[in-house]
């Protein structure tokens, strides 16, 4: 089977297992997500809302109104500023999921927000039982997953860098390859010592090219879409690998050359495949 066939049937018995792979429903998919963390939280009962601007067609606390303090449900529910409003508390236009209460994680309370209502723009609203009312300036979910930190002594808001989750993503991915990618090579019968070189920097070329593309996407549109991009992103980086490794692979004649790109990165697919959803969940803590 010359390298041409191969490819071919690489391509689409992995294309099947994608295909396969991928949820039928997208209900199933991850959905956008709002981490609310508070340092330095008030000794007493409150309860932590997101005002948003949109139309209360989802009660989204339903049944578990009867479960908080009335009293405080009653001050979210009459808080109206400029068109905010809570969202929890008096509802969205599309669904929303989370609690009016906290649990505590390493020292601070730690508020979670999820589905398709998490709003792009948004403030927190936070009231205790006492009566007091604290309330943010108004602030942008950028990435799918995001965390907001909220100090309530100062009321300033910090929200974490995205570069450092391109870097992860990075060593996550490009790690693995460099293994499989050289375990392939040597399973070719390859001298490492000859071709050590083109094999890096080869390599850490096309895996600055899949970070920017695919690390894009699944940090601004989740793992589904990561999924979705990923075939077509190994694709190209196979054909362009088998160009490179088809005049400087030492050793072996160029068909040769190419039967190894391809494999190898078939591999890598289907390594990468795999590793999408916990490197999306990984991405989600630092975010």
């Amino acid at each position: 089977m010359n390298a041409k066939k191969l490819f071919s049937v690489i391509f689409f018995s992995l294309l099947l297992l994608c295909a396969l792979s991928v949820p039928a429903a997208a209900d199933m998919g991850p959905k956008p997500g709002l981490t609310v963390k508070v340092k330095n939280a008030p000794d007493e009962l409150y309860y932590l809302d997101l005002l948003v601007k949109s139309e209360s067609r989802y009660e989204n606390l339903g049944e578990e109104r009867v479960n908080y303090d009335q009293a405080m449900l009653a001050v979210l529910d009459q808080y109206h500023d400029d068109g905010w409003r809570p969202a929890l508390t008096a509802g969205t236009s599309t669904p929303l999921f989370g609690k009016l209460t906290g649990s505590e994680q390493n020292g601070q309370m730690v508020h979670r927000f999820s589905y398709y209502g998490v709003p792009a723009e948004y403030r927190v609203i936070l009231v205790t039982q006492s009566g007091t009312i604290r309330v943010t300036d108004p602030l942008e979910r950028k990435t799918f997953q995001s965390t907001v930190v909220y100090d309530y002594a100062t009321g300033e808001t910090v929200t974490p860098a995205v570069p450092p989750a391109y870097l992860v993503q990075f060593l996550v991915t490009c790690i693995p390859t460099l293994l499989i990618e050289g375990l392939v090579l040597l399973l070719f019968r390859y001298r490492l010592k000859k071709n050590f070189k083109v094999f890096l920097l080869t390599n850490v070329a096309t895996q600055v090219a899949l970070t920017a593309l695919l690390g894009s996407v699944l940090i601004f549109g989740g793992s589904f879409g990561g999924k979705l991009l990923l075939l077509p992103i190994e694709a190209c980086i196979t054909l362009a690998e088998a160009l490179i490794y088809k005049n400087k692979l030492k050793g072996y004649s160029a068909r040769r050359a190419v039967a190894y790109a391809v494999c190898a990165n078939a591999a890598s697919l289907l390594a990468g495949w795999f590793l999408i959803d916990p490197l999306y969940a990984l991405l989600g803590q630092i975010l």
